[in-house]
């Protein structure tokens, strides 16, 4: 009984908690600015697209724009400037330019070729519910040549900052703060008060870190998305929690519940962030619109002049949840955080079932939560190769939990499905996902007990076959990229049968080249980058833990079925980067 107060009590301190440290947040920042360096149409408009010349970037207004600020608490005063040029060609005038706060000119002049700042002071408003501030420029011109735009002036950035005082953030930030919270403090239900306490103050801290960068707090709809994304979160890890305790379920199962639950919060306030470049997200949006009207072959062309299979994995599995939402961006990029957080839960249970040791299990979770690659995957949109590697997570975990046995039909269409969807989701993934399968298979056979030969055997039929439905289903549509591969591998061969032929005629005598020729990196060269490169991705901390790990399986002689399909994912890895190096 007393816990349970002690519960319900952290749970409601936690909201206070969590606008304590939003108000700090906001208070500690100073500056609010606005870079135009990618477009920020959620507290913009009578902007054009952001353009970029070399390093520098910059956006055109058109004969009016606003920066509208939402929320932003006016009881103090503001020095805002906006950095901006007339930037107009030959003999044309420079454009008069004015720039309003809340509807009230400030400061006019005439701009030049050169960057110049526009400062105007925004006094103290208490009754005002945020800031308006509006560039005026005139004459437009339009710049011909097939562009029809009536340009204003060019603007290069928009700072605004406060001097003093506390700074209230604006209420809805509050309410997605307080939300964030909610789910933190799932960790109260499953775990030490004290580690509560802990998980609450760290995640309201980067809660509020994400929500206060950029205009974030000033950006309603996303607010508003995040308060949504939170109540679906802890909704869902509070109804596991309950499913794990009904169960039995052990402390350092519910704590890696709540643990992921509150990383998948903020992991998609920072990846719907209004700052948060769109890169190829873009892209696959309209690819799952394809999709969704029927088509489903479509490839990527490369520079080389190749093009290969799109896999289309994670649109079909987008197709059900398209209702919800017209906003295929945060719904893609939502599916992967998703399937990101569940492959975590699949790690913790691998470790947790195999080797019986749940805080180890937990630890794992963690670290496969700070590995940087799928941070950079996921960020730069390259989103089916991020999920598909959720999915093949998925794949081993199918391997290592199930029984697997003969009469386990239902098992085993679950790894066929898996399997497949893994092929069907990226190219990558495709082979290297069949290799751990098969070199899995063979260690299940060789290394294994005697009852996992059976098993070895029909895992590796299951990997055929799912190979089969893939090529079936999807690779064979594809005859005109293959030729298009096959062409240009001969072309290179052509070209370098004639170089050799050229060398040999002349004897001594070295030609001119007609056309630069590409310089082969030493060895040794490259295997230090491939090192350099896999410890970037998997970031020092793992591999020393893993070293560690390895050392300790050796040492236990371990022949278990998590151990032999990580014995085998250790092989496939360090092939294909063996190959790398050597091709």
């Amino acid at each position: 009984m007393t816990r349970t107060v002690a519960v319900l009590a952290l749970v409601a301190a936690s909201a206070a908690v969590s606008t304590v440290v939003l108000v700090a947040a906001t208070s500690m920042r100073k500056a609010l600015v606005l870079e135009m360096d990618r477009d920020l149409l959620a507290v913009m408009t009578g902007f054009y697209p952001v353009e970029r010349h070399n390093a520098e970037t910059y956006a055109w207004t058109r004969t009016t724009a606003e920066i509208r600020l939402p929320g932003l608490d006016r009881r103090e005063a503001w020095q805002c400037a906006i950095v901006l040029r007339g930037a107009r060609p030959g003999t044309l005038p420079q454009p008069e330019v004015q720039v309003a706060v809340d509807g009230v000119v400030a400061e006019s002049r005439r701009a030049t070729n050169e960057y110049a700042e526009v400062a105007v002071a925004v006094p103290p408003n208490p009754a005002a519910s945020g800031l308006v501030l509006s560039v005026a420029a005139s004459p437009a011109f339009v710049p011909g040549g097939g562009d029809p735009r009536e340009l204003g002036v060019q603007v290069d950035r928009v700072e605004c900052r406060r001097d003093a005082g506390l700074a209230s953030p604006p209420a809805l930030g509050v309410g997605a703060s307080t939300m964030g919270s909610g789910v933190f403090s799932l960790f109260a239900i499953s775990g030490p008060l004290w580690t509560a306490v802990a998980v609450i103050l760290a995640g309201a801290a980067g809660l509020a870190a994400v929500l206060t960068s950029g205009p974030g707090l000033y950006h309603p709809e996303y607010l508003l998305r995040v308060v949504w994304l939170a109540m679906w979160c802890g909704l869902g890890g509070l109804a596991a929690l309950a499913a794990a305790r009904r169960f039995g379920a052990a402390r350092a199962t519910q704590q890696a519940i709540a643990l992921t639950a509150a990383l998948l919060v903020l992991k998609l306030a920072a990846l719907l962030h209004p700052s948060k470049l769109v890169i190829d997200a873009l892209f696959n949006a309209h690819r799952l619109e394809w999709v969704l009207a029927g088509r489903y072959y479509f490839t990527q062309p490369m520079p080389s002049g190749v093009s290969f299979p799109y896999a289309i994995g994670l649109y079909v599995v987008a197709l059900p949840f398209t209702w919800l939402t017209d906003d295929y961006v945060m719904l893609l990029r939502s599916l992967v955080c998703v399937a990101e957080a569940g492959a975590g839960l699949l790690v913790f249970a691998m470790v947790a079932r195999a080797w019986e040791e749940r805080t180890a299990a937990l630890a794992a979770l963690i670290v496969f939560h700070l590995v940087p690659l799928p941070y950079l995957t996921a960020g730069n949109a390259n989103l089916p190769f991020a999920f598909s590697q959720s999915v093949a997570v998925a794949v081993a975990a199918a391997v290592t939990l199930l029984r697997l046995g003969p009469r386990d039909v239902l098992q085993w269409t679950a790894l066929l499905a898996l399997c497949s969807l893994a092929f069907l989701s990226h190219v990558g993934t495709f082979p290297v996902t069949f290799g751990v399968l098969m070199t899995t298979a063979v260690a299940f056979w060789w290394l294994g007990t005697r009852e996992l030969r059976p098993v070895a055997v029909r895992l590796a039929l299951t990997a055929l076959l799912a190979v089969l439905i893939a090529v079936v289903s999807y690779y064979g549509h594809f005859g005109d990229s293959y030729r298009s591969l096959r062409a240009v591998r001969a072309q290179a061969d052509t070209a370098r049968g004639a170089g050799e032929a050229g060398e040999a005629a002349v004897g001594d005598v070295t030609p001119e080249p007609a056309e630069p020729t590409r310089t082969t990196v030493p060895r040794l060269q490259r295997a230090a980058r491939a090192v350099q490169l896999s410890t970037a991705a998997s970031g020092w901390p793992a591999l020393v833990l893993a070293m560690a790990g390895l050392a300790n399986l050796v040492a236990r002689r371990r022949h278990d079925r998590l151990t032999l399909t990580l014995l085998a994912i250790g092989l496939v890895t360090g092939g294909v980067i063996a190959a790398a190096v050597v091709a």
